[in-house]
């Protein structure tokens, strides 16, 4: 008996070994097939499909994705191009590896992304707004988001961006690289993301980006899976109509 808590030890550890490799390897088989899949979308919903459509910073300005000393490795497979009413736009998913940790105890991580680009005759004010939650204000809900999110202000000021308070909003986060910009900013977002949320959105230049949050796990949290697709661009569509009154208009 005097065995068993070792063997109890070694039973749970090697199932969370288990458990972490068939993720490792679903997420690997998702990745492989994805080609596919966008392919079918594209075809059905008449768009273009396109097989590697170029390096990641080229499709979304807004995001830094360049190999660095934390970033390994980027990937774009395939995407798919079509167009709205107005403006043309771009629907791909990203691969990134990235290291983070300290000497003896670095860890890799990889993550999977599903985004959708609008190139826009219109400029944008640079933003990068985090709609994860309606929460109430003052509740512990709140709380725990605001201290949480704070965390990511130093992150944003080392791309220039200043945080854009949103007291009635806890769950929502704003930065801004021009703080004049911040209330219009704010006011235009807010109202196109009345009742929505589980989104995030970034604009620069003349391009806006957009990308769903927390659709599986922390591994795929923003990789949309294919029944989702439609439902994902549909979205995306509405809600980048919704915010064009913060750019401004061509000249």
């Amino acid at each position: 008996m005097k065995f068993l808590p070792i063997v109890i030890f070694f039973s749970l550890f090697g199932g969370v070994v288990v458990l972490v490799v068939l993720a490792v390897v679903k997420q690997g088989k998702l990745w492989r097939e994805r080609p596919n899949v966008l392919r079918e979308f594209a075809t059905r919903r008449g768009f273009s499909f396109v097989e590697n459509p170029g390096s990641p910073e080229l499709l979304t300005t807004v995001r830094p994705y360049r190999v660095s000393e934390t970033i390994k490795r980027t990937e774009v497979a395939a995407a798919v191009r079509g167009r709205t009413i107005d403006d043309p736009f771009t629907l791909f998913d990203i691969y990134t590896q990235k290291e983070s940790g300290h000497d003896n105890s670095r860890s890799l991580t990889s993550t999977y992304e599903t985004m959708i680009s609008f190139k826009t005759a219109r400029t944008w004010p640079e933003f990068q707004l985090l709609a994860l939650s309606h929460v109430a204000a003052n509740t512990i809900t709140a709380k725990i988001l605001q201290t949480v999110m704070k965390l990511a202000d130093g992150m944003m000021a080392q791309r220039g961006l200043h945080r854009v308070e949103i007291p009635d909003e806890p769950g929502f986060q704003l930065w801004v690289s021009d703080p004049s910009t911040g209330v219009k900013t704010r006011d235009g977002l807010m109202r196109a993301f009345k009742g929505k949320s589980g989104w995030w959105v970034g604009a620069k230049n003349d391009t806006v980006t957009l990308m769903k949050s927390a659709q599986e796990s922390s591994q795929t949290s923003s990789f949309v899976a294919a029944d989702a697709l439609d439902a994902f661009v549909n979205e995306a569509i509405e809600l980048q109509r919704g915010i064009r009154e913060i750019a401004a208009t061509p000249q």
